[in-house]
């Protein structure tokens, strides 16, 4: 079956949308702020998914350029109010505007059409199992003078570790933070090591289906080999990508986010931070973490076991938490813009709640919080931090 075929399924979903004129879509769409184009938020892209079924828009290099500003955030599925009213109704009949995105994608792809940028994202994928194009044997450079064996152990529960946090220097800080927490709270801090590929999100958000199948092959070789029955992932992503998409079904593994292990050890008295931090805190809700797995409570619970840490919340805050713009491999293929980036727009809004602090659970909301904080120049008045990060300071 073709992700054409599969596109078709949604014909009667996209005529829905063409015949609402409501726009609500467009209201906080992080990418038509960025592009400040129709044809970046939902409705201008449903609209050239129907013409493509139709035949009216033809596959080229420019729909494809197009379709890579979305992020897949999912704001406009939440948003939209015929989503809402028919929350019941069958998955073919929800305007499910980042899945048909991920779809045309597939079928641009094997029609030849890819962006400079993502392609070479794909390759780094294909020859290094990472998009951030480092070697594979640096997966665990992060790990360097810390008390963790690095190498696969057979056991009952394994900590996913996502390739943003083992390659990127700033990530590599909040793992570093992850790995100190589960350790001083007994909680098993057991990576699966340098053999671990990336874990196939990027890849199956742009549209290549055989690239994610076949990373997912690998690593689901690699858990049934260490007898995994537990996985902890510190990335929203990765944790999403094993327990939501098909490639991972024969992994029979129990997956949750690391906040949720942390808020079961709060609740168990395992985790208590012991120093008091005067902090004022925003939590900025990554959108594979909530909108996609409606994990809200369990972050906010760990933040508030924090002495002297007072949390504030953003306006748009939970299913209405606006995406820092890094998703569906945007934080490495993100081309430059005239207007503001989303992750810009996102500090500013952490400043006016008056936090120092503006925390998440997720390396790519981190990593671009970080940079939108540089960019503005407001390192004197907010930091971007880790959960981990936090507990790990308090300890």
């Amino acid at each position: 079956m073709t992700a054409k075929s599969d596109l078709e399924k949604f014909r009667d979903a996209l005529y829905t949308c063409s015949a609402c004129s409501c726009g609500f879509c467009r209201e906080d769409c992080p990418m038509f702020r960025t592009a400040m184009k129709d044809s970046a938020h939902s409705r201008g892209l449903t609209t050239i998914i129907a013409a493509f079924l139709d035949g009216k828009v033809k596959p080229s290099q420019g729909l494809a350029k197009n379709l890579s500003l979305c992020s897949t955030c999912r704001w406009c599925v939440d948003r939209c109010p015929i989503n809402v009213d028919y929350a019941t109704r069958p998955p073919n009949l929800l305007i499910d505007t980042p899945k048909m995105v991920e779809l045309l994608r597939a079928e641009l792809l094997e029609s030849g059409f890819t962006p400079p940028k993502v392609k070479g994202l794909l390759l780094s994928l294909r020859r290094v199992y990472n998009p951030w194009n480092c070697p594979p044997n640096q997966r665990m450079n992060w790990a360097k003078g810390l008390p963790i064996d690095s190498q696969p152990k057979t056991g009952s529960s394994r900590i996913f570790v996502c390739c943003a946090y083992s390659y990127d220097d700033r990530a590599r800080e909040a793992v570093k933070a992850a790995a100190t927490v589960f350790q001083k709270t007994g909680l098993s801090f057991i990576p699966l090591g340098d053999e671990q590929w990336c874990c196939g999100d990027m890849s199956k958000r742009l549209g290549e289906n055989g690239l994610s199948e076949f990373l997912a092959e690998h690593n689901t070789e690699l858990l049934q080999n260490g007898k995994t029955k537990n996985l902890v992932s510190l990335s929203p992503h990765c944790y999403h990508t094993v327990k939501n998409d098909p490639q991972y079904v024969s992994a029979h593994v129990k997956v949750e986010h690391y906040t949720q292990t942390m808020a079961r050890a709060v609740d168990a008295g395992k985790l208590r931070p012991s120093k008091r931090i005067e902090r004022r805190v925003t939590f900025h809700d990554p959108c594979y973490l909530g909108r996609y797995n409606n994990i809200y409570d369990e972050p906010r619970k760990v933040l508030e076991s924090i002495h002297g840490l007072k949390l504030v919340e953003m306006p748009r805050n939970r299913k209405l938490s606006f995406c820092c713009g890094g998703g569906s491999g945007r934080i490495l293929t993100e081309e430059p813009s005239h207007f503001e980036r989303p992750s810009d727009e996102r500090v500013k809004e952490a400043l006016e709640t008056g936090a120092d602090t503006i925390a998440t659970a997720c390396p790519l909301c981190l990593i671009q919080l970080t940079s939108a904080i540089k960019s503005l120049d407001v390192e004197k008045q907010i930091v971007a931090k880790d959960i981990a990060e936090l507990i790990s300071e308090a300890l």
